[in-house]
């Protein structure tokens, strides 16, 4: 099979590319292991943005395990969405152009660690974080002015490489060395609750990628 199947719903699945490999273990079940000199990466289908100010909150999970540095979880990027990387690192621009970049280093040590990184353009306090194992390793109170992501242009995204794709698979670049597992996408904010649960997951062992 080529396709990664979303397990959450029917549609935005994504497609194998290169040739990573399957099977090993995570703390949440199998995980696919990518590798840039072998052009591994998945596009995903069906999910796109092309509406102004179309994400006002967001929340990209994973399970990763790698030694790189500045490593692609996921991104849909034209220079006025996201992406983000494993040191931990999300750049992200409001509709008007104005760009955010946000960095720790400390999840490319080999082990697994669970990373979340969440915008809220509304909340109070804290309007951007990043996450690592629950902990807040990284915030901003007000990157982009309070405004929501997206000015409008066609941007399709994909895991574990980087690109500008208007169209599925359009162009994107693999960027990524080592093991995902469980990821997600939310187009809301997720809770510290949540967030815990994610991560407590651990216990509850199944097959996401």
């Amino acid at each position: 099979d080529s396709v990664v199947r979303n397990s959450a719903a029917t549609t935005y699945h994504a497609e194998i590319r290169g040739n990573p490999t399957f099977g090993q273990d995570s703390p949440v079940g199998q995980a696919v292991q990518l590798s840039t000199s072998s052009n591994d990466y998945l596009p995903i289908r069906d999910n796109f943005y092309t509406e102004s100010g179309v994400l006002p909150e967001l929340s990209v999970c994973a399970w990763v395990k790698t030694t790189g540095n500045n490593e692609y979880v996921m991104q849909y990027d034209r220079s006025e969405f996201f992406r983000s990387t494993t040191d931990v690192h999300v750049t992200n621009s409001d509709n008007g152009g104005g760009t955010d970049d946000m960095g720790y280093n400390g999840a490319q040590d080999g082990n697994w660690h669970h990373l979340v990184f969440w915008y809220d353009s509304d909340a109070s306090g804290d309007r951007k974080r990043m996450y690592i194992d629950t902990d807040v390793v990284a915030s901003r109170t007000d990157p982009h002015n309070g405004t929501a992501l997206g000015s409008g242009l066609d941007t399709y995204g994909s895991i574990g490489s980087f690109g500008e794709s208007r169209s599925f698979d359009g162009d994107e670049r693999p960027d990524f060395n080592g093991s995902l597992s469980d990821v997600r996408l939310y187009e809301r904010a997720l809770s510290e609750e949540e967030i815990s649960a994610l991560y407590n997951m651990r216990s509850q062992r199944s097959y996401n990628i």
